[in-house]
């Protein structure tokens, strides 16, 4: 959520369009890509459609990467 205040000024921004249904959840994607799966596939799928789905998504470490 640093991204969003440096971006928004704060995070009633978020709040306001979690009330409003805009945002339907939060999800943190975390951690490193299992070595029998293509480079950082999965997390780009995963995030892909989570975004579709009005889901707002976080990173933090190796999952942050494929989708900068």
């Amino acid at each position: 959520l640093e991204n969003t205040v440096e971006e928004f000024g704060d995070i009633s921004v978020v709040a306001k369009a979690m009330k409003n249904g805009k945002i339907k959840g939060i999800v943190n994607l975390a951690g490193c890509n299992n070595p029998r799966l293509v480079y950082e596939k999965a997390v780009v799928n995963v995030a892909s459609r989570l975004i579709q789905e009005n889901i707002l998504v976080l990173t933090n470490g190796c999952a942050s990467f494929p989708l900068l």
